[in-house]
């Protein structure tokens, strides 16, 4: 946002972080002008732009572990292990388990949570194992944690979320501009930042 702010100094923009749901409800209710959103069936009658593509990757501590010194791991076989995951109703826990659907496997959460970073430290500290987004893991301390690519291949598609019946003010037309330059950026910088050996 920084960059954004030196190419547009006359425009303020306020942020709010929202879950998923509460982020659609805002953007309904006109509360917000748009969000960036993983897609989902939530948004349908709202306008999506996609952006990237955010990876998903299994957390797993990186001593003592029975996948610790893996570099990848099939989610059939993430199934078998207690996993940290987010409450039912959170988008990407829902976003996991249709995943997980789709290789004939349900998930078997042993805690679930909603904090990333809650996530990311019980997972340092050898209390099982995580999936979460690359982007989501952008500054976080993954020093005690081993990431492993997630076979088959999943992610999920982020985007510009916005009402359908609402024209964009020129602030937010150039914010969306803005992001749609940089959206390859943005996901580079997150693979890079959070490599997979």
């Amino acid at each position: 946002m920084t960059a954004f702010a030196a190419q547009h100094p006359g425009i303020e923009l306020r942020l709010r972080d929202a879950d998923s749901r509460r982020a659609i409800d805002l953007i309904r209710d006109g509360e917000v002008d748009i969000g960036l959103l993983s897609q989902n069936e939530l948004i349908r009658e709202l306008h999506f732009v996609p952006l990237f593509e955010d990876e998903f990757a299994a957390l797993v501590p990186d001593k003592d572990h029975p996948l610790g010194n893996r570099t990848r791991v099939k989610l059939k076989e993430l199934a078998k292990h207690p996993l940290l995951l987010n409450p039912r109703g959170v988008d990407l826990r829902e976003s996991l388990e249709r995943l997980f659907r789709n290789v004939g496997s349900t998930p078997q959460p042993s805690q679930e949570i909603i904090n990333t970073h809650a996530l990311v430290s019980l997972v340092g500290f050898g209390f099982r194992v995580t999936i979460l987004p690359r982007l989501a893991l952008r500054g976080l301390n993954l020093s005690r944690c081993r990431l492993l690519k997630v076979e088959p291949r999943a992610s999920r598609q982020i985007g510009i979320v916005s009402a359908r019946n609402r024209s964009d003010s020129p602030a937010i037309s150039a914010l969306r501009k803005f992001l749609q330059l940089h959206a390859a950026q943005i996901s580079a910088k997150s693979v890079a930042e959070t490599s997979v050996s």
